[in-house]
């Protein structure tokens, strides 16, 4: 048996840092909240170390709040930040994306999440250390509010994870999906047909000029429009057709 001496550990990091250990710990990554990629718990540690000023933000998230104040929102976003580049002056996770992608040559598994995401992940954090782990030790808590208004969502009754409120990136911008077919696109191996999406230009093999061309894309979709216009039509037909039958066979002699 091992014994940790809580109280000491309390008093070497002090009432503050004490207090915020909740809140470092679910916005770092807990078994319920997602990390960082490349962010490990030492690293995040180091990071708190040399900057202080965060410490409010973890106190604050690691109690039941009502909704996410901007004020600890930009703090945890600066920190998010530093957890990528220690050394960069920027505040906003946006422009550190811009600036270590297009000068730093990072790719997009190393640089920090966009703003949308990063809100997402810190109103799981809040729920987490202030609505679950902040209540522990009441006799009677409080039941916890919905997490649908904390960064989660309900899908097939099943909570999974809200990651953000952007559009999806090949919805957004096109150009960045495409395939690499060299054989006509014909089968749903082409990631374009697959995702119901015409091949473009930008596509390495067809170049745009294959069986799922947006020409033929349009004219498929069409086709299939008609196809199911017509089955419907058929089958009222075919209704109408054996209730006119039926209303002669009870018609009297």
């Amino acid at each position: 048996m091992r014994y940790i001496a809580i109280h000491a550990i309390s008093k070497a990091l002090g009432p503050i840092k004490s207090e915020a250990l909740r809140g470092f710990h679910a916005f770092t990554g807990s078994d319920s909240t997602s990390y960082f990629a490349g962010c490990g718990k030492p690293t995040s540690w180091k990071v708190w170390l040399a900057h202080d000023d965060v410490s409010a933000a973890f106190v604050a998230i690691g109690s039941p709040l009502q909704s996410l104040p901007d004020v600890v929102f930009a703090a945890l976003e600066r920190y998010t930040v530093l957890l990528f580049d220690i050394k960069s002056d920027k505040m906003k996770v946006d422009a550190a994306r811009k600036d270590l992608s297009v000068s730093g040559g990072r790719s997009l598994f190393t640089i920090p999440p966009t703003e949308a995401a990063l809100r997402q992940h810190a109103l799981r954090a809040v729920y987490q250390a202030g609505h679950i782990w902040g209540k522990a030790l009441d006799e009677i808590p409080d039941p916890a509010p919905a997490p649908t208004s904390w960064g989660w969502k309900l899908e097939d009754g099943r909570l999974s994870p809200h990651w953000t409120t952007l559009t999806h990136l090949w919805a957004a911008c096109r150009s960045l999906d495409k395939c690499g077919c060299k054989s006509g696109c014909e089968t749903q191996r082409c990631k374009c047909r697959s995702s119901n999406l015409p091949c473009i230009v930008a596509c390495t093999g067809c170049k745009g000029k294959c069986s799922n061309s947006r020409c033929c894309h349009y004219l498929r979709n069409v086709v299939e429009r008609q196809k199911a216009f017509l089955t419907q039509v058929f089958f009222l037909f075919s209704l109408a057709k054996n209730n006119q039958k039926s209303q002669r066979k009870k018609m009297p002699c």
